[in-house]
């Protein structure tokens, strides 16, 4: 998972989500946390980034740091696994 990216139209690093190899999921789970807690990003579809935008809509956050966390469950292991940390958005 990438710690940073540059939503600004300039077509380079502007959408950020994990990427996945070779897992056949049966639980994705892909949340983008802001520093007072709220939810800005929430998505069950592995192939949808962030685009820096706030909820879907067409307000973007401001430049700084937000937490993730990934939940995922393969069909392999039926276990979900739990990864968290920090993205930086730079504008």
């Amino acid at each position: 998972v990438p710690n940073a990216f540059t939503p600004d139209n300039d077509g380079l690093n502007e959408v950020f989500k994990p990427v996945l190899f070779g897992a056949s999921l049966n639980h994705y789970r892909f949340t983008i946390i802001n520093r007072w807690g709220e939810v800005v990003f929430d998505s069950t579809d592995p192939s949808e980034g962030w685009l820096g935008n706030f909820r879907g809509g067409d307000h973007y956050v401001q430049s700084g740091a937000y937490v993730w966390q990934l939940e995922v469950g393969t069909v392999e292991n039926r276990i979900r696994e739990q990864y968290n940390g920090h993205v930086t958005v730079v504008r």
